[in-house]
């Protein structure tokens, strides 16, 4: 585990070569609430709905503020036809539901896991790629204070219009992968800043106690993501269905089977 070279935002950043060295780091956070979540590259730095305002022609003739709540609307609206138990109880969860489905939005995903986290950030790693994965570690406060910085729905019942530089929510665990992946949502009043900016805002502001960054350079994430899987921590772990099993095994005879 070393330093590495400070990013454009000038937050220091940690490089980290096994997973015992990841351990080591995150003992830090003992006694800590905190939350994690990995990158596989820089893209992810920025919300899912910067990314697709972004790539959306209709931001010719659109903000990003009403292309969210129009697309978040034709969410809602059209939804219901494929929810065969019952709808989400508030927009939050409509937000969640559409998150987890692939709907763009200004949320992110975190883990209360690191181990989690480090997953997410190496799992994309092959011989043929040259990825940066990344993991964030937020401090949220003392252990014993699990209710800091967690948005009530009933006085902020539109999140679209939430007017804070950090807030987060647990979803209902409607899924058995949202259990297994320990799921946390964070947003912010603006969902264009980068995560390190949204970060170092909410530090300014008194919502986050502190973070910190770890990067795993490209020469060692495959061999991280090899020792996580000796422990348990594989794409069925965190996602426990089919989809998961068919991508564990097809890693496993494509990366694992004679790896060092």
């Amino acid at each position: 585990m070393r330093k590495a070279a400070k990013d454009q935002d000038q937050t220091e950043i940690v490089e980290i070569d096994d997973l015992t060295g990841f351990l080591k780091a995150v003992e830090g956070f003992a006694g800590r609430s905190s939350i994690f979540r990995g990158l596989g590259d820089s893209r992810e730095e920025h919300t899912t709905l910067k990314r697709s305002y972004e790539n959306s022609s209709a931001k010719e003739h659109l903000d990003i503020t009403r292309y969210e709540r129009e697309l978040f609307d034709n969410f809602k609206r059209e939804a219901p036809l494929y929810i065969s138990g019952r709808l989400p109880a508030d927009c939050w969860q409509w937000l969640a539901l559409g998150r987890h489905y692939g709907l763009p939005t200004r949320l992110l995903d975190w883990s209360k896991n690191p181990l989690v986290a480090l997953h997410f950030a190496v799992a994309g790693s092959t011989g043929q790629n040259e990825r940066r994965p990344t993991v964030y570690g937020v401090d949220l406060g003392p252990s014993h204070d699990t209710s800091g910085g967690v948005v009530d729905p009933n006085e902020h019942p539109d999140p679209l219009a939430f007017t804070g530089s950090f807030g987060r929510f647990v979803p209902e665990i409607a899924e058995a992968r949202l259990g297994a992946q320990q799921s946390v949502f964070t947003l912010s009043r603006d969902p264009t800043l980068s995560m390190t900016k949204m970060l170092q805002t909410a530090m300014e502001e008194g919502a986050i106690e502190g973070f910190c960054i770890w990067r795993i350079p490209p020469e060692f994430a495959r061999r991280v993501r090899r020792q996580l899987f000796r422990i348990g921590m594989s794409q069925l772990a965190v996602f426990p269905d089919l989809t998961g099993l068919c991508r564990t095994l097809t890693w496993t005879w494509e990366e694992y089977r004679g790896a060092e």
